[in-house]
């Protein structure tokens, strides 16, 4: 069984990230199930409107040209996209700005494909395949 790295101050962080988007564009965001592999779906007049997978970074926005994400998770929300005709949202807490990447609506020469991960955790698990989304494709809110 993996791991899991959440802690009180993350989630706590989630959900401040989460009351933001909330009022950023006036919805109501319901958490999924694990099973889902994505935060939450994004709520109006009771309707799924959005997939939305929030992060938070300790960096600027510009520190990397690219946010790099799990292709596990990618393909994931994709699938909920492609299946539900419902967009799946990246939304990333940066140290200067919240900004969001709508990744249904990526081509597939918009994004790359790597290997890499975290390495601070001594965890095999964090190298995996991973998506890279150029930062320019990031819109601020």
């Amino acid at each position: 069984m993996r791991t899991a790295y959440e802690t009180i101050e993350t989630l706590q962080a989630e959900r401040s990230f989460m009351q933001r988007y909330e009022t950023a564009f006036n919805v109501h965001c319901e958490k999924l199930p694990v099973s889902y592999r994505l935060d939450y779906a994004v709520m109006e007049m009771g309707q799924v409107v959005q997939w939305l997978e929030l992060k938070n970074r300790s960096h600027a926005m510009h520190k990397y040209p690219a946010y790099w994400i799990s292709l596990g998770k990618f393909l994931h929300g994709a699938a909920l996209a492609d299946r539900t005709t419902i967009s799946f949202i990246l939304a990333v807490r940066f140290s200067d700005c919240d900004a969001l990447v709508n990744c249904s609506a990526l081509s597939r020469k918009q994004w790359g494909l790597t290997h890499g991960g975290r390495r601070d955790r001594n965890d095999p698990a964090d190298m995996e395949p991973l998506v890279t989304i150029p930062i320019n494709l990031f819109e601020r809110f």
